[in-house]
């Protein structure tokens, strides 16, 4: 064989290569959608607001979830896949300075159905949680919270932070929208 051919032929298969692996990738991100679940809202940093987008990614053919999004603005902080969302110890979702400020941790839950999970914060000098339940709905997903007069949806969630000596220290009291 010639060296024009040996050249051709690796070439025709780093190209096949190629096209396979952009191919599974293109096919794995049409596979899941993202669906905005709620927003999070702190005052724990600088004089402003901060926001935190949360989204499932659903499989398109399953309705299952996938993973799960942290965003604020276009950055994504944190991402996990479904796997790792139902993981003992749970998935951190916003952190500072290396910590984790508030961390998702299923409880009872399953990627078909949803169920019950906590939101792990840090809250006055120790760790404090916030039950909440995630459940299908059709083709949607959507967050409840257990309250005296029923079940209300949660769309918005506000973190005061704790400023005992004018810098956020934990999380001070929790109110939904």
């Amino acid at each position: 064989m010639g060296l024009n051919k040996v050249m051709a032929t690796v070439v025709l298969t780093v190209v096949s290569l190629f096209t396979v692996f952009e191919t599974e990738s293109l096919a794995a991100r049409v596979r899941a959608r993202e669906l905005k679940l709620l927003t999070a809202s702190t005052d724990a940093f600088r004089s402003s607001l901060s926001f935190y987008d949360f989204y499932l990614s659903i499989d398109n053919r399953s309705g299952q979830i996938s993973g799960l999004k942290c965003k604020r603005g276009s950055s994504v902080l944190a991402e996990y896949s479904a796997r790792d969302m139902l993981k003992r110890g749970g998935a951190p979702l916003i952190t500072m300075m290396g910590f984790p400020v508030v961390t998702f941790i299923a409880q009872d839950m399953d990627v078909r159905n949803g169920g019950t999970f906590k939101l792990e914060y840090l809250g006055k000098g120790t760790n404090a949680d916030l039950m909440l339940e995630l459940h299908r709905d059709g083709s949607n997903w959507k967050i409840y919270r257990n309250e005296q007069n029923g079940r209300r949806e949660v769309k918005k969630i506000f973190f005061k932070a704790w400023k005992p000596s004018g810098r956020a220290m934990g999380i001070e009291s929790i109110s939904f929208d």
